[in-house]
């Protein structure tokens, strides 16, 4: 098995060609055509529109997004989104933008993740982008036949990104002992939840981190970053 996928040589249904042109400059950061495995980004907001966008113009062929939600006028200011997508589904306004401006575009499902039949198929990753910790806890549930499950939470300028390899008991275990009800969440006032600034950093953060699963490196198990006083702490494992 190739160190370069990291056993991510699964079955993508049919991805795209890689047009060499458009990826150039990155090449010798992250050849595209080593991103040819299944992505399933569940949530279409603030980390999960701007994931996606920055996975399709890295080149990644094969990504899925869903989300259940419509496009309402405050998600304008930090999501991927504008005006005239007001009343939209998100999963395919997230779509519609992202195929603007990428080479290959993501393929969209409205559907809420509650429990574990809503995470079906095989994926090299799944990316969770969700605002609470009952959908968190039902899609690390729900997965049976995937690689990595890279979770991103942003409260205001504080930030954490859980990176998993399923098949390790150790990350199962230290990922479920992060989970905790909705109801001892901190209480983060509306106002604070999300600004352009943090779901561009999320985003670059996962982005980089499935760049370097697929150049066979073994990611951070965590990342904290404060924004507010410029700090990240995690590292290699």
């Amino acid at each position: 098995m190739s160190r370069l996928t990291l056993g991510l040589n699964i079955d993508t249904g049919g991805a795209s060609m890689i047009n060499r042109n458009y990826y150039i400059r990155q090449s010798g950061l992250i050849d595209a055509t080593k991103l040819n495995f299944p992505i399933l980004v569940v949530g279409a907001g603030g980390i999960g529109g701007w994931t996606t966008l920055a996975l399709c113009k890295m080149g990644c062929q094969d990504v899925r997004i869903e989300d259940f939600d419509v496009v309402e006028e405050h998600n304008l200011g930090s999501q991927l989104f504008s005006r005239s997508q007001i009343g939209m589904d998100k999963a395919a306004a997230l779509w519609e933008s992202v195929s603007n401006l990428a080479e290959n575009p993501p393929r969209y499902f409205k559907h809420r993740v509650q429990n574990r039949e809503a995470i079906t198929g095989r994926h090299g990753i799944v990316i969770s982008a969700v605002d609470n910790m009952e959908s968190r806890r039902a899609i690390f549930d729900g997965i049976a036949e995937t690689k990595y499950f890279i979770d991103g939470r942003m409260a205001g300028n504080a930030i954490q990104i859980y990176t998993i390899k399923i098949d390790n008991l150790d990350d199962v275990g230290f990922y479920k002992s992060t989970l905790f009800s909705d109801d001892q969440a901190d209480q983060v006032p509306c106002s604070e939840r999300a600004v352009i600034y943090n779901v561009f950093v999320v985003a670059g953060l996962i982005t980089d981190i499935v760049a370097q699963i697929a150049n066979g490196l073994r990611p951070p198990r965590e990342l904290v970053v404060d924004l507010r006083n410029f700090t990240l702490h995690g590292g290699l494992i």
